[in-house]
């Protein structure tokens, strides 16, 4: 049976953007992150990693975690735009400002979009989460430092 097949979109894109112009700043090639995968646990051949870069192969969320892992960013590092870009699209739906679309990736902010959607995390009372969030928040130095550790134990 043959699939509906999956046309990447702009998160998509950005992901792959971000993968290369970090990787090509660590001055890392696809060999040594090839390697790096595989000692973190989630092996990507140096081909898939140049396919993924060219938009040809999809990082599933897996991949996506393991790559920011090897690359010492988090996961909003790859997934977007850069701060301080300008004008950004959030998955090719919301085009805000980089640096708002950081804020309210950290949940410092909303998009404040005229959208349909755009009222359920207001703090209604029929927000189901209003009151039951709970946020984890790690300073990027212990997020690093926990990665570097959980890799060293294995």
């Amino acid at each position: 049976m043959a699939g509906k097949e999956i046309t990447e979109g702009a998160t998509g894109r950005q992901v792959r953007e971000n993968i290369k112009r970090i990787r090509e700043a660590r001055d890392m090639s696809w060999a040594q992150m090839s390697r790096f995968l595989e000692r973190a646990g989630r092996p990507i051949a140096a081909l898939g990693l140049r396919r993924i870069e060219d938009g040809s192969r999809r990082a599933d969320v897996d991949d996506l975690m393991a790559i920011a892992i090897v690359l010492d960013v988090t996961p909003n590092d790859l997934l977007l735009p850069p701060a301080g870009s300008g004008a950004a699209d959030a998955t090719g739906m919301v085009s805000r400002d980089a640096d708002l679309i950081w804020a309210w990736a950290g949940g410092r902010a909303q998009l404040d979009s005229e959208e349909p959607w755009a009222g359920f995390r207001s703090g209604r009372t029929d927000d189901p989460r209003a009151s039951t969030e709970v946020r984890l928040v790690l300073s990027k130095e212990d997020f690093k430092l926990a990665i570097r550790e959980a890799l060293r134990d294995e």
